[in-house]
């Protein structure tokens, strides 16, 4: 079986139009309008045909998506490309708090909150701001960057900076943040015909110098904390090419692209030291790590890099088997809520006749934390992307974007 490893050659230009959008296809009608009877009608499973709107449809800036979406006690904050929102979890009308920090180059960005502060990261940097909830500027808490800028400036002006300069910084990864302390990822491109290194670093919230707990060749993403773990995906250097392969892309005109190493899932402590590799697993076109419940695991992607064994899995930090939870890959995210699991996000809908295209769509699965087969709880197909999600309590709130309007919302779906 090839290796799932070339299909992130296509995801690099897939994010270069649309990483930022997780899809789906066919669903409820263009003209669904806010429903006043609960969360989303149909029966458990189907897919919805009826939203039930916490944020009702309507043009963001020039037909803008909902980013972000952070829920803080009974309010919901979420952002569009240029303004922070505030609305009731109950409902109401949304108000603009204040300017909102740039975007990373494929449109993504996390808010946290902590205190009576909301926070955030310079895209691409380790540089952290910070917000009043109340509303008001963002300003730099932390910078940890080489030349001390201070955060928001764009992904875009970064780079431009550095080739202005003849150098390069190293690139962080998006941010993890556990209440105390952040964690990132950060890469530096290697020297000329060598492989690229990165790096895991740490710095509290209270500030101070910057500590890295982990080094190797290679690159790493999909980082989240397991317990006292960090877990992470690396992906090691490929063999040296030869130089007349390049060369015979470069004459037919075509764009060369440089083969990669085998993609495997790591551990090492949250305080730092030695790395263990758990599983070979691979997913290109979305997050490896849907979430973690403490030491535990929930993982998607192709086990082995191998197309014959995609799957949902659980699996603990500290290593062993996997469990399967599902026959197919998620790309999406996941949350905890009281003793359950929800699950969500683009992945197929229903299991297709032999010999025919899998029906896909945005995908809502639930199951108990303590393992076992997961639940289509809802599914949602049409001409809407999706491109946020939280939870509160047995809420689950999904941030769509229909594109038959360029009109974008906040819709609420029940869990069980």
């Amino acid at each position: 079986m090839p290796r799932i490893s070339f299909l992130r050659y296509l995801a690099l230009g897939v994010c270069l139009f649309a990483c930022h959008r997780d899809r789906g296809g066919g669903g409820p009608s263009a003209s669904a309008a806010p429903s006043s009877r609960g969360p989303a009608a149909g029966a458990p499973g189907e897919c919805l045909t009826q939203f039930d709107f916490l944020v009702p449809f309507q043009k963001y800036g020039e037909a803008d998506l909902i980013r972000s979406i952070v829920v803080d006690g009974d309010q919901v904050y979420f952002r569009d490309m240029k303004d922070l929102y505030r609305v009731p979890l109950a409902g109401g009308t949304p108000t603009v708090m204040s300017k909102a920090p740039e975007l990373a180059l494929d449109g993504r960005t996390t808010v946290w909150v902590s205190g009576d502060r909301l926070l955030s990261q310079s895209p691409h940097e380790p540089i952290f701001m910070a917000a009043p909830k109340s509303g008001g500027a963002w300003t730099t808490i932390i910078d940890l960057s080489r030349e001390k800028l201070g955060g928001g400036r764009s992904a875009t002006n970064r780079i431009l900076h550095d080739i202005g300069k003849g150098s390069s910084s190293a690139t962080a990864g998006s941010a993890i943040f556990d209440g105390v302390s952040f964690y990132w990822t950060e890469r530096r491109a290697g020297a000329k015909g060598s492989a690229p290194s990165s790096s895991i670093r740490t710095v509290p919230l209270s500030g101070g110098e910057g500590r890295t707990l982990y080094e190797a060749s290679g690159e790493f993403g999909s980082l989240a904390k397991a317990g006292d773990r960090l877990v992470f995906m690396q992906v090691d250097p490929a063999p040296p090419e030869p130089e007349s392969e390049k060369h015979a892309a470069a004459k037919k005109g075509g764009i060369h692209i440089a083969p990669k190493g085998a993609s495997a899932l790591w551990s090492i402590p949250v305080t730092g030291g030695k790395a263990e590799r758990l599983v070979r697993i691979a997913n290109a076109f979305g997050s490896e790590v849907l979430v973690t419940d403490g030491p535990t695991l929930y993982l998607t992607g192709y086990q082995d890099e191998d197309f014959a064994k995609p799957g949902i899995f659980r699996m603990a930090a500290t290593g062993g088997s996997l469990e399967r939870l599902e026959p197919q890959v998620l790309t999406g995210t996941a949350f905890l809520y009281g003793d359950r699991v929800v699950l969500v996000g683009s992945g197929r809908i229903g299991t297709p006749a032999p010999g025919t295209i899998p029906e896909t769509g945005k995908v809502v699965f639930t199951g108990a934390r303590k393992g076992g087969t997961l639940e289509r709880t809802a599914c949602i197909v049409g001409n809407y992307t999706t491109h946020a999600y939280a939870v509160s309590g047995k809420t689950l709130l999904i941030s769509i974007f229909r594109s038959d309007d360029r009109l974008a919302g906040i819709i609420r779906v029940a869990l069980p």
